[in-house]
């Protein structure tokens, strides 16, 4: 732990003030920063009821799922088929308790890459929040077999359970597919080329963070379903003003913003 991701978790609990809500306006779970195993984590303990799905597992696997069938409205009949299985489901799903989680390195984004976790890390945080929250779900996301294969065999020596959930993209430049490799560079090079002055987060006004918050949605919370996180305005603004996002935005000729990009880095 290191003093800027110390200040960054300080900032981050600041922005929360113990619920996730002030955060993202349907993101219903306790915030919690906790010393285990000889480092700081972020902790979002959920207790079930709507919420978005990065701190509820029913949400992330069952109405996430429901919602995405929307893209199957040309095939109605499918559509029906997806949606009745999905809600045979249900019962199984919801008997698994992720309604009810303390989400351990949860900082509130979709990706939120994890530490090295050892067997001692990993039993340190069992011990430590099991009898806390018993009738809670211990759970970690984001991990991957390319990044995470240590920890991940640490956390099924100790019988945690792996399960499938979120497809994320990374890019390793030595063995990047060579076509994924090329939409990077033209990506930049139409960037360079881009008519509209890139403002970063510290030239921002109000209506700049508000704008970028309305942008956020129109993407991740109309084209896709709703249950990603509704981020607010004041939210992005403290983070990008704390340094826990990079945010950057492109001008408009009408002074507005018309794209904007956020990073966390971890």
């Amino acid at each position: 732990m290191n003093w800027n991701e110390a200040s960054r978790l300080a900032a981050l609990a600041e922005l929360a003030q113990g619920r996730t809500e002030g955060v993202a306006r349907n993101m219903r779970a306790a915030f919690a920063v906790d010393e285990i195993g000889g480092r700081l984590w972020p902790l979002t303990i959920s207790d079930g009821g709507p919420t978005c799905y990065l701190v509820d597992g029913v949400t992330a696997y069952l109405d996430y799922a429901l919602a995405e069938t929307r893209n199957l409205a040309a095939h109605p009949a499918l559509r029906a088929a997806m949606r009745g299985l999905i809600h045979a489901a249900g019962p199984l799903v919801r008997a698994t308790g992720l309604d009810r989680q303390v989400q351990v390195n949860n900082w509130l984004f979709s990706t939120c890459p994890v530490p090295p976790l050892s067997t001692a890390t990993a039993a340190a945080l069992a011990d430590r929040l099991s009898p806390r929250h018993p009738r809670h779900a211990l759970v970690i996301r984001s991990l991957n077999e390319a990044d995470d294969a240590a920890s991940l065999a640490a956390l099924k020596s100790l019988g945690w359970v792996l399960l499938p959930a979120r497809q994320v993209w990374r890019i390793d430049p030595p063995r990047a597919e060579a076509a994924r490799w090329r939409d990077l560079i033209s990506d930049g090079r139409l960037t360079d080329r881009c008519p509209f002055p890139l403002i970063p987060a510290t030239a921002f006004t109000d209506a700049d963070f508000a704008r970028a918050a309305d942008l956020y949605d129109q993407l991740y919370r109309r084209k896709y379903p709703a249950l990603n996180p509704a981020y607010t305005a004041a939210f992005l603004q403290g983070a990008a003003q704390a340094g826990l996002i990079d945010l950057a935005g492109w001008r408009g000729p009408q002074g507005d913003l018309v794209a904007v990009s956020g990073l966390f880095r971890n």
